[in-house]
């Protein structure tokens, strides 16, 4: 039987870079004469590289109480404070396409977590975790080299396009039976915001021809509730199982049309079934149903 307490510091950073390199050669065919000219708009080569870097400290704060042969439980707490330094540099022969931008975001990060574990009964876990993550533009959201092909149809660019700022909350409790019919689940629920998030935007004119780019909006929200439940059931040589996983899942996305603003509503839920039988070695039976 004892408390304990502890409390770590550590620091940390993270670099990724990462480099790619296009090299584009379009030709049309010419109706008259059948030759293929080179497309002066279309040809041309690019170099994309973009650098990622995210220094951080890590705090750990853990409580924790135990009882020999009898129970643990502990309390944790991290808090991770992070900067990301994120810079895009687009170098090509298009002019309108050369371009370079550079983000500094705070992204902080958080984890509370609480475990009871009767020792030989059963475990039970509750966790809560904090999330902000910065989306930042890419070259073909900012200046694509756009293609005419399709008339009514056109996919644009947008220069004035900003990073988008996410923020995640995560919860998750869990329960694992030692019993000889054991009952187990898992509930996770997840929500979010994001501000500027990269939303669609189309001009129709009078003679249904789209312009289609990307803007930033706000009011862009998420929600994800997903569980898994399992029931075992065990006589002499025979073991029944039960799997239990329901979803739902909500997502309102801002968008334009024409300049005037929208918000589109999505909702989806989803089951599966499956009970399983065993009989020694003898006789094995899955059944699986989703609705």
């Amino acid at each position: 039987e004892g408390f304990a307490a502890h409390l770590s510091m550590k620091i940390l950073d993270s670099l990724v870079l990462q480099t790619q390199e296009a090299d584009n050669v379009v030709r049309d065919r010419d109706k008259t004469t059948g030759v293929y000219l080179t497309n002066t708009y279309l040809t041309g080569n690019s170099r994309y590289t973009t650098t990622d870097e995210m220094p951080a400290m890590d705090i750990n704060l853990n409580f924790s109480k135990s009882f020999t042969g009898r129970y643990y439980r502990s309390f944790q707490f991290d808090l991770t404070p992070r900067v990301q330094f994120y810079r895009l540099v687009n170098r090509s022969t298009r002019e309108f396409q050369d371009i370079s931008y550079n983000y500094q975001k705070f992204t902080p990060a958080a984890i509370v977590s609480y475990t009871d574990d009767r020792l030989g009964r059963y475990t039970n876990t509750w966790m809560l975790t904090f999330k902000a993550q910065s989306l930042y533009p890419t070259v073909d959201q900012l200046v694509p080299v756009v293609d005419s092909f399709n008339r009514y149809s056109i996919l644009a660019g947008n220069p004035l396009l900003q990073a988008a700022d996410e923020k995640d909350l995560d919860f998750t409790m869990q329960h694992n039976s030692a019993a000889k019919n054991a009952f187990g689940y898992i509930l996770t629920a997840s929500a979010g915001t994001i501000r500027n998030n990269f939303s669609d935007s189309s001009l129709i004119d009078s003679l249904g021809r789209s312009f289609n780019y990307m803007v930033n909006a706000h009011g862009y929200a998420f929600l994800n509730v997903n569980g898994d439940l399992k029931k075992a059931f065990k006589y002499r040589n025979s073991q029944f199982q039960v799997d239990l996983t329901p979803s739902l899942g909500f997502i309102r996305s801002p968008g334009y049309v024409n300049g005037l603003s929208y918000h589109s509503l999505t909702f989806n839920t989803a089951s599966v079934l499956d009970l399983y039988y065993t009989c020694k070695d003898i006789v094995a039976v899955d059944l699986r149903e989703s609705f």
